[in-house]
């Protein structure tokens, strides 16, 4: 049974009893739907941190892609300059074997 709130005080005429019986169904009618937003606002944080996780993850991911990317671009311009370098060494090398017999 819902009391009152006034501990062993219960109202005993009829427009006592009526007034306390109107006050009990406004009030619990008042707190359900603030029950409600309440629920609502928790499971919604709840499911914006999962929405927010799994965001994270795929820039997580993303971000691996584009420093496997970086990698693969940064060991083929390795791989040509010391291709080049080489040419250019071996080119120097011949250079100066020409000039040496020339003079």
């Amino acid at each position: 049974a819902t009391t009152v709130g006034f501990g062993d005080y219960s109202p005993t005429t009829p427009q006592g009893r009526l007034l306390a019986i109107v006050l009990q169904f406004f009030l619990i009618a008042a707190v359900i739907p603030s029950l409600d937003r309440v629920a609502n606002f928790v499971f919604n944080l709840e499911s914006t941190a999962s929405a927010a996780e799994e965001r994270l993850s795929d820039l997580i991911g993303e971000r691996d892609e584009a420093e496997g990317t970086i990698e693969e671009a940064a060991g083929e311009s390795s791989r040509e300059s010391k291709a080049a370098g080489g040419l250019a060494s071996e080119r120097v090398a011949e250079g100066g074997k020409g000039e040496m017999s020339q003079r």
